[in-house]
Formats: structure tokens, sequence, C-alpha cells
């Protein structure tokens, strides 16, 4: 059961490191080659979950494992999650200064 939770767990940070590579965040930040490490390894990861699922191995050692694996893949979660959140603000920050630009440009054209 912690297997299939954790392949559900995966998979949105896939769809997360995937959001941040259409948006170019990681261009942006200097992550292209840290971001396709980490989609390589949730790849890898999530394979490996389905291969236990199937095999049905759920040994202790395996437990131990997964619940490793569990904590690496919401470090990920979390790091990918902030990476988006500054992103947003950074857009969110540089909308608002524009608008207060043209505000000045405008009270600048005005006759005093």
């Amino acid at each position: 059961m912690a297997e299939f939770l954790l392949t559900f767990a995966v998979e949105e940070v896939l769809k997360k490191v995937v959001k941040v590579a259409a948006e170019q965040i990681g261009l942006a930040w200097g992550l292209e080659k840290d971001l396709e490490e980490l989609r390589e390894w949730l790849l890898k990861t999530e394979a490996f979950l389905r291969d236990i699922n199937k095999r049905k191995l759920h040994s202790d050692s395996v437990r131990l494992w997964v619940d490793k694996l569990q904590d690496l893949v919401h470090e990920a979660e979390d790091l990918l999650d902030e990476l988006l959140y500054e992103d947003l603000r950074r857009k969110v920050q540089t909308a608002k200064m524009k608008k207060d630009l043209k505000r000045v440009a405008k009270l600048q054209k005005l006759d005093l």
C-alpha cells in the first residue's frame, strides 16, 4: 500500500518537474541539468516501485528502503514547490513594478 501511495507521489513530483521545465524556470535559475537528473531519478524510482508491487516484495528491508525513498520524494516536491512559488512571486513583483513605472511615466507627461 505504501508503495502505491509513493508511486502516486512520484508521479505528482514528475508533473512539477515538467511544469518547471515547461515554464523555463530551470533555465532562468541555471537548474536545467539538475532538473533533468531529478526527472530521470524519479522515472527510475517509479519503475522500481511498480516492480515491488508486481512482485509483492514486502520484506522489512524493502519497507525501510521505501520509507527512506518516500522522504526523498517529499524533499524533492518541497524544493520544486519553493521554486514554483519563488518564480510566481517574481512574476507578480515584476508586473507590479511595470504598473508603477507606467504610472510614473503618465505623471511625467502631465503639465504642471
